[in-house]
C-alpha cells in the first residue's frame, strides 16, 4: 500500500522508499526511513498528506507519497 492510500487516523510502518537518490535523501533527512512508524493526521483528496513522524508533523506532496510503500499497523 502507498502512503497516499492510508486513511486519516491510521498508523503505518514504512516498508520502502522508491525514487532517485535526491528524493530518497530528502525524505530520509526528515525521518522517513524504512521501518519507521508514521501516523496519518490528514489525508484529503487533492491536498498534501499530513503525517506525524518522530515527534514532528510533516506535510508531504501526494506525488511523493506515491513513492513511499507502507504497511498499515493495527
Amino acid at each position: 500500500m502507498r502512503l497516499c492510500d492510508v486513511a486519516t487516523g491510521l498508523s503505518a510502518r514504512i516498508a520502502s522508499v522508491y525514487g532517485d537518490d535526491r528524493f530518497v535523501s530528502r525524505v530520509t533527512a526528515i525521518g522517513l526511513t524504512e521501518g519507521c512508524a508514521v501516523e496519518v493526521l490528514q489525508n484529503v483528496k487533492n491536498r498534501p498528506v499530513l503525517v506525524h513522524v518522530r515527534d514532528s508533523d510533516v506535510a508531504l506532496d501526494r506525488g511523493d507519497c506515491m513513492r513511499i510503500e507502507v504497511e498499515v499497523v493495527a
